[in-house]
């Protein structure tokens, strides 16, 4: 097992939830009712196509609910199966985390700043679980790299010690 499996896998629990809970954070906060007074239909991606809203932010609503579990999933798979193939996976995973959370984020602070709906900062967790993928990712190349450097190094052998003379 690589040797920081255990937080693998707990960034890649972290990052579903995260991706889950921005996505439910951004549906739930279209108000509550539809522009007629009707309940609105939360699985409709594209209920509010007439209102002006920009095609990003309908589209990111929905995508962190499609890269967090995908990204958590990577990692996961890597911690349990080591191999390049699932490095790199999770590595593109997490910085696509990183960015859905990013654009979500701003289509937050956008819908705040026009007065739809108050700032949510799922977001930032959801870019921040990406980011600790990525860091972790990072650090788990260094030991590795560091445990190749020791096996390489030339091994010497132990010096036999013949008097052990104590001076006072």
């Amino acid at each position: 097992m690589p040797p920081l499996a255990d937080v693998r896998l707990v960034v890649g629990e972290l990052l579903v939830a995260a991706g889950a809970g921005a996505t439910i954070d951004a549906l739930s906060a279209r108000g509550g009712r539809g522009p007629g007074g009707e309940d609105p239909d939360l699985f409709d991606p594209f209920p509010d196509m007439d209102n002006g809203r920009p095609v990003w932010s309908r589209i990111a609503d929905w995508a962190a609910l499609v890269a967090g579990p995908a990204a958590g999933a990577a990692q996961i798979a890597h911690a349990l199966y080591p191999s390049p193939s699932n490095r790199t996976v999770a590595r593109v995973l997490s910085a696509t985390a990183v960015a859905v959370g990013t654009a979500t984020l701003a289509d937050s602070f956008r819908a705040s700043w026009e007065g739809e709906r108050p700032p949510s900062l799922a977001n930032l967790v959801f870019a921040s679980a990406g980011i600790l993928g990525l860091l972790v990712d990072r650090i788990e190349h260094r030991v590795e790299e560091a445990e190749k450097a020791l096996e390489r190094a030339p091994r010497r052998p132990a010096r036999r010690v013949e008097k052990i003379v104590i001076r006072a």
